[in-house]
C-alpha cells in the first residue's frame, strides 16, 4: 500500500465512522490488517469504531493485542475508554500509562482522571501526593491551568506554591472563590519576627478562580543562617495548603563545596555534639542498638591483607553515611546491622547518618538517641534537601576519608566492608585504572541484582542476607572478587575520595536521588576512572521506601538530563547488560548457596520431576506450587529457576554450559524433565540427549458435576458481547480447524471475539482477515506490567483451550482474577473432560469440535 493509498483508507474510515457506515469500515479495516506495515493502527481504528458501535469488549480485544505489540502509552488511552464501566480497572490501565511514560502530560491528565473518578479518600490523598511532585516545576502560572481542578477537588480554599530561588521567594496563590481581597501572608524570620505580605499581582487567566502572583526579595540578608517561614494568616479559619520548594542553582561541572562546614545553627543541617562520655546502651523502638567494639587497627580481612594504594586517603577510617527520610523499621535494622559488623570488620568506621528533616518524630528521636550514646555521628538538616543535598551535606563532614554510600533500607553483614574495599584496593584493578566506585551484589540493585541485570527480587531476611553474603564469600574467591562494570547503584557504593575532590560531588540539577550515581560514574569514567562490582559481598536492599511510587517520574526526568550529557551512555549501558559478564560469579554464588542450603535446610525439597517452559510468565506461575522450573529461552540460553527459601536463578549457555548443568540436576536430584507442551521436546532432547524428557498429556477425569455443554451454557445463548482468550500448543494454534473457527465468526458477525495466546504464522492471513480474533502473547511476553494488566483487567467471559497440554492449563489459569475479595475463576471450553493440572471449582464446558464456539 502505498503513502497515499494509505492516506485515502485513513480519510475513508474517518468518514465512515463519522457517518455509522461500520460494515463497509469493517471490510476496509479487515483488508488493513493484511498489511504488516499498518497492523498496529488498523487496530487502533478497529478499537475505535467498536467504541462507536458500542462493543467495549471487541475494543479491548484489540488494544490488548496492540498493547503488547507497541510497548508505549498510547492504546491504553483507549483501553481506558472500553473499560469505562469499571472505573477500578480503567484506573489500573491510566497507572500503566503513566508509568511508561511519567513526562508525558497526557498521561498524567489520564491518571489524575481516574483517580478522580475512582472517589475515595486514598485516591484523593494519591492525587496530592502526585502533584506535590510536579509543583516544583511550575515555572509560570499557566502550568497551572491544567493542575486547578485536582488542587481544588482536594478541598483547599486556597493554595499557595512558593519556588525559592537563591534570595528571592516567587509564587502564587491560588483561591478557590472569584472577586476575594487579596490574601494575606504571614513572612516568619527566626521563628519570631512576623512580616505582612499581600501579593498585588492578580492574574486574569482562570475562570472561577483568583490567582495571585508574588515575588520576596531578601537581598542582604544571609539565609544560610537566617530561617524563613511563609504562612496564610487566616490559615486557622480558612482551609489552606502551602508548597515550598528550593530551586538548586550549581552548576555540574564544578559542583562548587563550601571551604566549611555550616555552623550547628545555620538553615539546612547542623550537627549534633558528641557528648565527652557515652550513657550506657538504651532500646530504640523495637530494637536493642548494642554498643560497638573498638574498631581494630589492623587491615586485615580475615587472612587476606588489604594493601592501600598509595593514592588512597589519608585517614584509614571509612565514613559510612546514611541519608534518611523515612521508614522507622527499616532504618534503624539498617543502623543496627551496620553496627553489629563494626567488630567483624578490620577497617574502622563512622556511621554518619543525615536526618533529612523526617516528619517522623519517632524517627527523628531514635536517631538523636543513637548520636547521644556515640553509637552514630548525625547531621540534622532542619529543612529536607533531598537525597542528593543530604549526600553531598555529608561528604563535607571529613575530606580526607573514603566513604561508603548506604541507603537506610538496606542490611550489612559480617565483614562486608573488608571485602569491598579489597575490591577497591585491589592492586591488579588500579593498574588498569583507578578505582572511583564499587558496589556488591544485592536482591534490587540494577547491574549488581542476583537474578539478573536489572531484575529485582524480593527483600531478604537477615538470615537470608547471611547465607547469600556467606556464598558470596566463599565462591568467589580472591581472583574472582571483582569485576569492570558499566555503572554502579548508589544502595551501597563505596566512593574514592580522590575522585570526590577532583571531579565533584553529586549534581544537585537532578531530582530527588535516581541515577544521580550513573551521572557520576560517566562523569568519573570520562575522566578515566573505573567502577567495580564486588562479587564476594552481598547486601540486602529493600528498594523503594523513601521515595515509592515517585521512582519511575524521577528516574525518566534524570535519565533525559543523563543522556543529554551523556549521549552514549544508554547504548553502553545496553550493551554491557545484554552481555552480562557477572553470570559466571552470579552463577558461583547461588550455586554455593543452593549447595550450602541443601546441606543445612529442609526448605528445599523438590520433586524428582522438573517442568520445562519456554515463557517467563508460564515459568513464575509455575513457581507458585514447584520447588524449581527450568525456562528454556531464545537461542541457547537455559535458565534454572527457584522461589524457595527465596527468588533465585542460574543461567546456563548451551554447550558451554552443558556440563555444569547437568552436574546441578543431579545435585538437586532431578531424574526427569518434563516439558509444557510439545514445542519443547526436540529441543531439550538435543540439549541433554542423556536425559530423560517427556510431555505427559496423559490426566485424570474432572468430576461430572461441574462440567456441561457449551451450548446449554448462558455464555453460548447470551445476545451480548463475549471475550474468550484462547489457549494452547503453538500447533493447534496452527490446525486448520481454528483458521475455519475465526473464518466462521467473521462470517455470522459474530459478537464473539477470541484473544489468541499466539500467533499462528500458518493461520495468520486467516486471523487477521476475520477481524475477530486477535493475538495477544500475554502468557509469553517480557513486558510484565503489560502482561498482568491484561491478564486481570480484561473483561473475559472464558477460556478456550485448544488441547489439553499443561501449557494450555498454566496459560488459562493466568487469567483468574484474583483479588482481595476473592478469586473468579473463569469458565474452561474444551474438547476434552481430563485435565489435571487444574483444581480450581469452576465451570467446565465441553465442545465436540471448534465450530461450536460459533
Amino acid at each position: 500500500m502505498s503513502s497515499y493509498q494509505y492516506s485515502e483508507l485513513k480519510k475513508q474510515l474517518k468518514e465512515l465512522l463519522d457517518s455509522g457506515h461500520y460494515d463497509q469500515a469493517d471490510l476496509l479495516l479487515k483488508a488493513g490488517l493484511m498489511d504488516a506495515n499498518k497492523t498496529n493502527e488498523m487496530l487502533i481504528w478497529i478499537a475505535m469504531f467498536a467504541l462507536k458501535r458500542s462493543r467495549p469488549k471487541q475494543a479491548q480485544a484489540a488494544l490488548a493485542c496492540l498493547t503488547i505489540r507497541d510497548n508505549t502509552h498510547q492504546p491504553l488511552h483507549l483501553l481506558t475508554q472500553a473499560l469505562s464501566n469499571h472505573p477500578e480497572s480503567a484506573l489500573a490501565v491510566a497507572r500503566e500509562a503513566y508509568r511508561t511514560a511519567p513526562l508525558e502530560k497526557s498521561n498524567l491528565a489520564l491518571y489524575l482522571k481516574w483517580l478522580k473518578q475512582n472517589a475515595g479518600e486514598q485516591h484523593l490523598q494519591k492525587i496530592e501526593q502526585i502533584l506535590s511532585w510536579y509543583i516544583p516545576d511550575f515555572n509560570n502560572a499557566t502550568d497551572l491551568i491544567g493542575k486547578v481542578e485536582y488542587l481544588i477537588d482536594l478541598g483547599y480554599q486556597q493554595i499557595a506554591i512558593i519556588r525559592r530561588e537563591q534570595e528571592t521567594f516567587k509564587g502564587w496563590v491560588l483561591r478557590h472563590q472569584t472577586d476575594t481581597p487579596p490574601p494575606v501572608l504571614l513572612i516568619i524570620t527566626n521563628g519570631s519576627k512576623v512580616t505582612r505580605y499581600v501579593p498585588k499581582r492578580r492574574l486574569p487567566i482562570l475562570s472561577g478562580h483568583d490567582l495571585w502572583q508574588f515575588e520576596i526579595s531578601f537581598q542582604g540578608v544571609d539565609l544560610n543562617t537566617t530561617t524563613v517561614d511563609i504562612r496564610f494568616e487566616d490559615e486557622e479559619t480558612v482551609n489552606s495548603k502551602i508548597y515550598t520548594h528550593s530551586v538548586p542553582q550549581k552548576n555540574v561541572n564544578s559542583v562548587p563545596r563550601p571551604t566549611a562546614a555550616p555552623q550547628s545553627n545555620s538553615v539546612g543541617a547542623h550537627s549534633v555534639p558528641r557528648p565527652t562520655a557515652a550513657p550506657q546502651p538504651n532500646s530504640v523502638g523495637a530494637h536493642s542498638v548494642p554498643r560497638p567494639a573498638a574498631a581494630p587497627q589492623s587491615n586485615s580481612v580475615g587472612a587476606h591483607s588489604v594493601p592501600r594504594p598509595a593514592n588512597a586517603p589519608q585517614s584509614s577510617i571509612i565514613d559510612v553515611i546514611i541519608p534518611v527520610y523515612a521508614g522507622l523499621d527499616t532504618t534503624l535494622a539498617c543502623i543496627n546491622s551496620a553496627l553489629t559488623s563494626v567488630p567483624k570488620n578490620q577497617t574502622a568506621l563512622n556511621i554518619l547518618v543525615v536526618n533529612d528533616a523526617t516528619p517522623d518524630v519517632d524517627l527523628a528521636n531514635a536517631l538523636t538517641d543513637l548520636a547521644y550514646d556515640q553509637h552514630i555521628e548525625l547531621l540534622v538538616n532542619t529543612e529536607n534537601l533531598g537525597f542528593i543535598g543530604a549526600v553531598n551535606r555529608a561528604l563535607e563532614q571529613h575530606k580526607n576519608r573514603d566513604v561508603i554510600l548506604l541507603n537506610s533500607d538496606t542490611l550489612v553483614h559480617s565483614n562486608w566492608l573488608d571485602r569491598i574495599l579489597e575490591v577497591a584496593y585491589n592492586s591488579e584493578a588500579n593498574q588498569q585504572a583507578s578505582v572511583a566506585s564499587v558496589t556488591p551484589y544485592t536482591n534490587n540493585g540494577e547491574l549488581m541484582s542476583l537474578l539478573g541485570p536489572n531484575i529485582p527480587a524480593p527483600a531478604l531476611q537477615s538470615n537470608q542476607l547471611a547465607a547469600l553474603d556467606k556464598a558470596a564469600h566463599a565462591a568467589n574467591s580472591e581472583q574472582h572478587n571483582w569485576l569492570t562494570i558499566d555503572a554502579p547503584c548508589g544502595f551501597c557504593m563505596y566512593m574514592n575520595r580522590a575522585a570526590l575532590e577532583r571531579l565533584g560531588y553529586l549534581d544537585p540539577l537532578l531530582k530527588r536521588g535516581y541515577g544521580e550515581e550513573s551521572d557520576w560514574a560517566y562523569r568519573t569514567a570520562a575522566a578515566g576512572w573505573q567502577h567495580l562490582g564486588a562479587t564476594n559481598t552481598v547486601v540486602a536492599h529493600q528498594g523503594g521506601v523513601s521515595f515509592g511510587d515517585e521512582k519511575r517520574l524521577r528516574v525518566m526526568q534524570n535519565l533525559d538530563l543523563i543522556e543529554k550529557r551523556f549521549p552514549e551512555s544508554s547504548l553502553q549501558y545496553r550493551q554491557f547488560q545484554l552481555l552480562d559478564p557477572m553470570r559466571y560469579s552470579r552463577n558461583r554464588l547461588i550455586r554455593q548457596w543452593l549447595y550450602d542450603t541443601l546441606n543445612t535446610q529442609s526448605t528445599l525439597q523438590h520433586s524428582k520431576t522438573l517442568y520445562v517452559t519456554n515463557t517467563l510468565p508460564l515459568a513464575q506461575f509455575a513457581l507458585k506450587t514447584q520447588t524449581m522450573v527450568l525456562l528454556l529461552g531464545q537461542g541457547n540460553k537455559l535458565t534454572l529457576m527457584g522461589a524457595t527459601p527465596i527468588e533465585w536463578r542460574v543461567q546456563y549457555h548451551l554447550p558451554e554450559d552443558t556440563l555444569e548443568l547437568e552436574q546441578d540436576l543431579a545435585t538437586l536430584g532431578v531424574q526427569t524433565l518434563e516439558c509444557v507442551s510439545q514445542d519443547l521436546l526436540a529441543s531439550m532432547r538435543y540439549w541433554l540427549p542423556q536425559k530423560h524428557i517427556l510431555c505427559d498429556t496423559s490426566s485424570d477425569s474432572l468430576p461430572s458435576q461441574h462440567t456441561q455443554l457449551w451450548t446449554q451454557h448462558e455464555l453460548a445463548q447470551s445476545s451480548q458481547e463475549r471475550l474468550i482468550a484462547v489457549v494452547g500448543e503453538s500447533r493447534s494454534f496452527n490446525d486448520p480447524a481454528f483458521a475455519q473457527l475465526a473464518n466462521r465468526l467473521s462470517q455470522q458477525g459474530s459478537l464473539i471475539t477470541l484473544i489468541a495466546s499466539e500467533y499462528s504464522s500458518f493461520n495468520g492471513a486467516a486471523i487477521w482477515s476475520s477481524g475477530h480474533v486477535f493475538p495477544c502473547s500475554f502468557a509469553s511476553s517480557g513486558f510484565t506490567e503489560r502482561t498482568d494488566l491484561i491478564c486481570q483487567y480484561i473483561e473475559w467471559d472464558a477460556v478456550l483451550l485448544l488441547d489439553n497440554s499443561i501449557k494450555a492449563q498454566w496459560q488459562a489459569q493466568l487469567l483468574d482474577n484474583h483479588s482481595a475479595t476473592g478469586t473468579r475463576f473463569l469458565p474452561w471450553i474444551h474438547r476434552n473432560t481430563d485435565l489435571r493440572h487444574d483444581t480450581a471449582q469452576r465451570d467446565h464446558l465441553y465442545i465436540e469440535q471448534l465450530s461450536d464456539i460459533a
